[in-house]
């Protein structure tokens, strides 16, 4: 028997909720009518009181408010009110939940990003899009995680597309009604929006997100598609709660690495390594704690030739850092057979500006690759300007 979880109405959501509908009212008044009328406590109780989760308060308050949208025929013929999506009467969401065949449960099951996580999830095809091939997914997670994030994704073909995300279905709505007041939102021939507005208005609400992708980071999340989904968020927020577990997760992923090496499994095809991924947020984040698992990764010899771009990521990084400890480290990998590499070395070495750089900076002027020469220039630029003793040194 699946439980039901007995809570108060948040009045913030139910706010939010009516904020939009306002909005809709003077701007797109013909949707109203789509909406369904909205159930009792004791009709929805009835509805979920065999399922095999527990539904949220949020969820209740949400289907006290309206009990969804009709689906049309045409575009105009429904309620797309939360900008380009609406959601379906809890009838069809409880139906499509029972029935274990329903292609959406499948396909979304079978999806790297949900995989990745090391949590017990449940999935309700809630709310769907203008487009066919878009669909929302809300997910009630395992009580260990302490959050119910909701991301919506178009996937096809066993691939996916991140659209939206949002910490709750509250900070969903909160948002969704701020864009709509603020202009971030708004109806013409297309629902169309401000992007730079509508993620000022994201971040205001859903910087929570944050505590949800570091949970999952130090459960073991480190999948590409995981990064896929949370990369920027971890940068922009720049939460120094991040650095911590992405420092161990990058020491984990160099150690498998290494087994991968040593099972002599070296098709660059089998694996996505976001070892890369992590490297290049450290470098974002700018905290010199993450120095010497860069360099570790700058120097680990597991990464051959065809992943040769995490060494690059690991010495832009520490140029990031600007710490003289990676000065040695990346001198020696100005050695490295991929030009790339030793682009991005020298770069870093202008960064860092360590006179023991000198004579490496000099060499890396006769690079037979292009790009490392006008590197070394600009380093060699920025490091006369701090030591103008050394512009006589030059050779050449």
């Amino acid at each position: 028997m699946g439980s039901i979880l007995k809570g108060v109405m948040t009045s913030e959501l139910t706010d939010a909720l009516n904020r939009i509908l306002s909005w809709i009212e003077q701007h797109e008044p013909s949707w109203i009518e789509y909406l369904y009328p909205g159930l009792s406590k004791d009709e929805i109780d009835d509805l979920v009181r065999d399922l095999p989760i527990q539904f949220s308060p949020e969820l209740y308050e949400l289907y006290q408010w309206k009990n969804g949208a009709v689906e049309g025929d045409e575009w105009k013929e429904t309620a797309w009110i939360f900008h380009s999506w609406t959601f379906r009467p809890l009838q069809e969401v409880v139906a499509g939940l029972r029935r274990e065949s329903s292609r959406y449960q499948i396909d979304i099951r079978h999806l790297d990003i949900i995989n990745c996580f090391k949590v017990e999830f449940n999935y309700l095809s809630l709310f769907y899009h203008q487009e066919s091939r878009n669909y929302g997914c809300i997910m009630l997670i395992d009580k260990t995680l302490n959050c119910c994030p909701i991301i919506f994704l178009r996937f096809v073909g066993g691939d996916f597309t991140l659209l939206e995300k949002y910490t709750s279905l509250t900070s969903m709505m909160l948002t969704i009604a701020e864009c709509y007041e603020a202009g971030a939102y708004f109806i013409g021939d297309y629902i169309s929006r401000n992007p730079e507005k509508e993620y000022q208005i994201w971040r205001k609400y859903n910087s929570q997100i944050i505590g949800f992708a570091l949970q999952a980071i130090q459960q073991g999340s480190l999948c590409g598609d995981f990064f896929r989904c949370f990369s920027n968020d971890l940068i922009e927020f720049k939460d120094p709660r991040a650095v911590e577990p992405l420092i161990q997760g990058l020491q984990l992923l160099n150690h498998q690495n290494v087994e991968r090496l040593n099972q002599q499994n070296n098709d660059p095809f089998l694996y996505y390594d976001p070892t890369e991924e992590v490297a290049r947020i450290l470098g974002e984040l700018g905290d010199t704690r993450a120095v010497p698992v860069l360099i570790a990764t700058l120097k680990d010899d597991c990464h051959n030739n065809w992943d040769y771009q995490t060494k690059v990521s690991a010495a832009k990084a520490l140029g990031q850092l600007k710490d003289e400890r990676a000065t040695y480290p990346l001198i020696e990998a100005l050695q490295n057979s991929e030009g790339e590499v030793r682009h991005m070395a020298v770069w870093a070495l202008g960064e860092i500006g360590d006179l023991r750089a000198v004579d490496s900076l000099i060499d890396a002027l006769r690079d037979s690759d292009y790009r490392v020469k006008q590197a070394a220039n600009e380093a060699w630029d920025k490091l006369a300007a701090k030591f103008t003793e050394i512009d006589e040194e030059i050779p050449f």
